[in-house]
């Protein structure tokens, strides 16, 4: 499970709205503590021999069909973005549906995509698809299922609260891919992600364009304020 998913469901939870979060939760203070001085009773040491070792022949990840096997943690990643991509399309189709804007139904249809490059990389590897319905608001993951619920309930208040869900789900999407380019060691998977980091992007930036549309200005709802920036402004 990826934190930031955890975190905005118990942001959610907790009563949180989005554009109106405590830039100070979940910090940890440091501590000190004082110990008492100890004295070291002198010791004797028996003379060791050391017993003779072979090396271990090293060995190779091991294929399938010529497929690398990946890991647990990469498997993980894979099936947890397939239906990250599906929340975002279908928390999109469903607010284009209260407000017919069509910022939502253009993005809906590249997360669409999304799901599609990650569907081919679970192919790849021979994974079992989490999507077993493409009916919008169906999840295997009940945190996903949840989250659904939470987002287009917060979203179903204005047009500009809808906005601010599109922002922080893309927030969530570039956080939780950034971690799994890391956790990565396939090309092929790095380059899906890539792509799809450089869309998560460019969705935050025309949800941002909209929002400051409606007069607001945007502030960081997951990421830092200058990652946030950053982004913006390239």
């Amino acid at each position: 499970m990826k934190f930031s998913l955890v975190l905005v469901a118990f942001l959610f939870s907790t009563g949180f709205a989005t554009g109106r979060k405590n830039k100070n939760f979940g910090g940890k203070k440091g501590k000190t503590t004082s110990t008492a001085p100890t004295t070291t009773e002198p010791t004797t040491t028996e003379p060791t021999t050391a017993e003779p070792t072979t090396a271990e022949p090293a060995t190779a990840e091991p294929t399938t069909n010529g497929i690398e096997v990946l890991d647990s943690g990469e498997q993980a990643d894979i099936l947890f973005m397939r239906e990250e991509e599906k929340l975002a399309r279908d928390v999109y189709l469903t607010l284009f549906g209260t407000y017919n804007h069509r910022v939502f139904s253009n993005i809906a249809k590249a997360e669409q995509k999304h799901m599609n490059a990650i569907e081919t990389l679970i192919n790849t590897y021979n994974l079992d698809d989490p999507v077993v319905s493409d009916k919008v608001g169906v999840f295997t993951d009940r945190t996903l299922q949840g989250l659904y619920i939470d987002l287009v309930t917060e979203g179903s208040k204005s047009l500009l609260d809808a906005l601010m869900v599109g922002a922080l789900i893309e927030e969530i999407d570039i956080k939780d891919l950034e971690e799994a380019i890391v956790d990565s060691d396939q090309s092929d998977i790095d380059l899906v992600y890539d792509n799809l980091l450089e869309g998560s992007y460019n969705h935050l930036r025309a949800f941002v364009r909209s929002i400051e549309r409606q007069g607001a200005q945007y502030t960081a709802q997951l990421l830092t304020q200058e990652e946030v920036d950053e982004i913006l402004n390239n």
